[in-house]
């Protein structure tokens, strides 16, 4: 599948995950996740186990530091302005030239509904539903001295919210619009346990009522609420949990269909009304119906992936199941629960003066559950149960033998299914992301249901081919296990205005002061940003915070790589990244950066707030700055007002106004009166809310390796596209090392892939012997003559292999550099081959060019490449990995030197000479 084109916009769970199983299954493409949050991918559904302190910081994040690069997945921090899907273009907001693309995933996710009620842009009015929010939200309690808060809503959320907040002594009450709390989930027996569990909490709960304005104090900041009963409640902080809202506004007026909720209408293979467009997640409305559920979105990701890859995998959930935590019970809602259908029974099993909270109630028809409801403690094991119940409900299986033992707790019901010899409805295979953390519930991780990490083996099969990403960066061998450890990590120092601090294998910045880097500094947040040191290569990322990370002048979006000298800026400071490297450490790979090109254009740049590091091209007569989809910049943060100013263009220049918003709009720090339009220049600052931008006149930011033709049209199983024939352009190729440029759609730099003999090799280059180790016959017929030293083995490259040209140059550049590989342990032993301009190992004759008969290599497992300045080489997915210097190997291009040894799964070695 070499070449292809995937992007996908979002990257929360289903982009994620999608670009992980692409990966898996296609380690040619090139894959794009388009993301307009600044925080790269993290558990949402973590978050308030983070804010109870259950979780560790790095716990939160979904993905290690390093996914982005040894996955080569390009993150690129803008927002979608729209698709033309008869081009196959996405434009991004910030200009530039579009992005082609062969297959499309809409992952884009949803976001929180904003409140309407009057006062809802005061200062401490907030929705709570990212990272950015937890991280306020401690930024209240440890630097404000956060006190009281009113909770608005009545879903998990709010409860889990409401939980966090009382956990961090704050008092809380909660408004809750409904009589009872999820209304469509659980019934009224369950939503009064939850009410009675929150007030024995000390929470104060106010149902059937809602806040019709928030008051200021003398600061500005809210300082209480009316009722719409009347009562005024005193509060520091307002969070509201009204639901959520699909970012789905830069698909109108295309031809992708969209549901009246504004998801967009996908089938059961995820494609949407335009068969290259997949959708998944928050943003997917399966068959119509929205589900907006983690576990969901993650499993609609791996079909909508298997369905981009030209494979046919159906998204078949069964019925609904929700799992999550209400306060700090457990709840488990499966199939028609909340209302007892009409005709149907009803089996309740409500213990009372227990000492213990419990609850269980089944819906029965035709002696078949088609609805379970549990609810309890966490020793209650409510989600195993659970898990049980929704098996039992999608077999359909005829009960009436066991009907008055379902809710017996002696009752083993997972065993008895087995015996009905029933059988699940086929599952996607698993694909998960490379973290330590294992999602389980809903809203929230049930850390009771956390395993140890696995180590991961490679399987016994007669196909050992690329499984997961995750497996194929694993290390299965004790011994090797003990490579890895032993090598010696960077020494990481931060040059600060006060002195030097040596930085550990995970260390954060802020003003907590029992981090490892403490800062006083106004404008650094509680907990600011994250250093952390990943084998031999030193990441930072933010953590959420209000002003956000930034290195040499860009803001980190994804968790970025860093390299001596670079300088990190945290509020106002000002900190010097000191790296010093072993003698063995590798040479960093760094795939395709931002740079600025073209002739300049205006620009508003976002330097604070939920959208910090965004940035905008002015291409309206007139634009319009607020929350309001309609908008042309929207800003999703609490204290913007639906329409809150308008930059025009006149002859003269550019105007800025308030429109008549009911927040503030500030030029260069002064204040505008409504309607009020003043001239703005390049290098001023402009501030709706509590978000400062800046005005520019810059050129557009362009990512290398993401631009080019997509692939030739054509299809696969009817629905992806698909290359068509030698002559196809190549869409992508994988990031490069230092100093080698892919082929440009325009010949300004780069050099220009060779044309292809109708072989498969290179044009005009010299044909190479073809060989396999001892004891394979060889795929490709013999050259006429030898080449290179009789004592080694010579092969040439097998027209099964991806094609060279993204790394090769004209042939005169590889005339001076030459390198062999001997098998030192392993099937073959003592084995010697010359490298060719490429070389493929594997188990498989067919697919490699050298073939190695060990169980545990993938057929194609591994690649080497000649460049101008030595060999580079490379995972390609195998399910039990390859080791070189203590680094597991992913698809980004690793420098070999002279000496290296290859560690090929458990059972392989090879050492790598380079010729003197």
């Amino acid at each position: 599948m070499s070449g292809k084109r995937y992007i996908i916009i979002g990257d929360g769970a289903a982009g994620t995950t999608a670009a992980q199983a692409l990966r898996a299954s296609d380690p040619q493409a090139t894959i794009a996740i388009l993301s307009d949050d600044p925080q790269a991918a993290y558990y949402r559904a973590a978050l308030t186990n983070f804010l109870l302190g259950e979780l560790r910081e790095e716990q939160v994040w979904a993905v290690p530091p390093s996914f982005y690069d040894e996955l080569a997945i390009h993150r690129v921090l803008s927002r979608v302005a729209k698709i033309d899907t008869e081009r196959r273009h996405v434009l991004l907001a910030q200009g530039g030239r579009p992005l082609s693309y062969d297959a499309l995933l809409i992952a884009s996710g949803a976001r929180a509904r904003p409140p309407t009620f009057e006062g809802a842009l005061l200062p401490g009015v907030m929705v709570m539903r990212t990272l950015q929010d937890v991280h306020k939200v401690f930024d209240l309690i440890k630097l404000r001295g956060l006190r009281s808060a009113v909770i608005c809503g009545g879903g998990p959320l709010a409860l889990e919210w409401a939980h966090g907040l009382t956990h961090r002594g704050v008092k809380v009450m909660m408004v809750v619009r409904d009589r009872k709390f999820l209304p469509t989930a659980i019934d009224t027996v369950s939503s009064d346990l939850v009410l009675a569990r929150l007030r024995q909490g000390g929470v104060e709960v106010r149902m059937g009522d809602e806040v019709t304005h928030a008051m200021p104090g003398r600061e500005g900041r809210v300082a209480g609420v009316v009722l719409k009963s009347g009562e005024r409640v005193s509060c520091e902080l307002v969070g509201v949990a009204f639901g959520v809202i699909c970012n789905s506004e830069f698909l109108q007026g295309t031809p992708v269909a969209l549901a009246k909720s504004g998801g967009v209408i996908t089938d059961d293979q995820m494609r949407t009304s335009i068969p290259t467009v997949c959708a998944a997640g928050d943003v997917a409305a399966v068959n119509g119906k929205l589900l907006q559920l983690w576990e969901p979105a993650r499993m609609q990701a791996r079909v909508a992936a298997a369905t981009m890859l030209g494979r046919t995998e159906r998204y078949q959930p069964g019925v609904h199941y929700m799992a999550t935590r209400l306060y700090d019970l457990d709840v488990a809602s499966i199939g028609e629960v909340a209302q007892t259908p009409q005709g149907a029974e009803e089996i309740v099993d409500f213990p009372q003066r227990t000492g213990q909270i419990s609850y269980k109630k089944l819906c029965l028809r035709d002696n078949r559950v088609i609805g379970a409801l549990l609810f309890g403690e966490r020793a209650a094991a409510v989600r195993r149960h659970g898990r049980a119940f929704k098996k039992l409900i999608d077999s359909k299986a005829d009960v009436s033998s066991i009907k008055g033992e379902l809710l017996d707790a002696a009752f083993d019901l997972s065993a008895w299914i087995k015996t009905q010899e029933l059988v699940d409805k086929p599952k996607v295979a698993a694909v998960t992301l490379a973290s330590a953390a294992r999602m389980k519930g809903t809203h929230a991780i049930n850390l009771a249901d956390l395993p140890p990490l696995p180590s991961i083996k490679p399987e016994s099969t007669n196909d050992p081919g690329p499984a997961t990403v995750a497996a194929a960066l694993a290390i299965n061998d004790p011994a090797l296990n003990g490579l890895v450890q032993a090598v010696e990590p960077p020494r990481v120092r931060l040059e600060a205005p006060f002195g030097f601090i040596e930085i550990t294998s995970s260390s954060t910045i802020g003003r907590d002061p029992s981090v490892p880097v403490p800062l006083q500094d106004p404008g650094v947040s509680w907990k600011h940003a994250e250093l952390t040191i990943a084998g031999q290569f030193v990441y930072v990322r933010d953590l959420g915070s209000a002003t956000g990370t930034w290195v040499n002048g860009a803001p980190v979006a994804a968790p970025k790589k860093l390299k001596d000298g670079e300088r990190i800026k945290v509020g106002s400071t000002e900190l010097v990244v000191r790296i010093q490297l072993p003698a063995s450490a590798p040479q960093s790979v760094q795939l395709g950066a931002a740079q600025a090109t073209g002739e300049p254009k205006p620009h508003l740049d976002v330097l604070t707030g939920n959208s910090l590091g965004l940035g905008f091209e002015l291409v309206h007569p007139q634009e319009v700055i607020g929350r309001d989809a309609s908008c042309t910049i929207r800003l999703d943060d609490e204290w913007i007002d639906a329409r809150h100013a308008w930059i025009r263009k006149t002859p003269a220049g550019f105007e800025l106004a308030d429109a008549e918003s009911r927040g503030v709009t500030k030029k260069n720090g002064q204040e505008l009166t409504p309607n009020q339009w003043v001239p703005i220049a390049p290098g001023d600052t402009i501030e709706v809310g509590e978000v400062r931008m800046t005005f520019t006149m810059r050129p557009a930011v362009e990512y290398a390796g993401l631009y080019g033709p997509a692939s030739v049209h054509g299809s696969v199983a009817g629905v992806m596209p698909t290359p068509t024939g030698p002559g196809v352009p190549a869409a992508s190729r994988a990031p490069l090392p230092p100093g080698i440029s892919h082929a440009p759609p325009t010949p300004q730099v780069g050099y220009a892939p060779p044309s292809m003999a109708p072989s498969g090799r290179p044009s005009g280059l010299p044909a190479m012997p073809a060989v396999s180790m001892p004891g394979r016959p060889s795929h490709v017929p013999p050259p006429s003559l030898p080449v290179g030293p009789p004592s080694m083995l010579q092969h040439a490259r097998s027209s099964h292999v991806p094609p060279p040209s993204a790394y090769m140059g004209p042939p005169s550049m590889h005339a001076r550099v030459r390198g062999r590989v001997s098998v030192q342990r392993g099937p073959n032993t003592g084995s010697v081959a010359e490298l060719g301009d490429v070389t493929v190992i594997g188990s498989q004759p067919a697919q490699s060019t050298l073939a190695l008969p060990d169980p545990y290599l993938g057929p194609m497992h591994l690649e080497l490449r000649r460049l101008p300045d030595g060999f580079y080489v490379r995972d390609l997915g195998a399910a039990s990995g390859t080791v070189c210097r203590g680094k597991r190997l992913g698809p980004h291009p690793f420098k070999l030197a002279n000496g290296d040894i290859l560690i090929l799964g458990p059972n392989v070695q090879i050492l790598f000479e380079a010729a003197p």
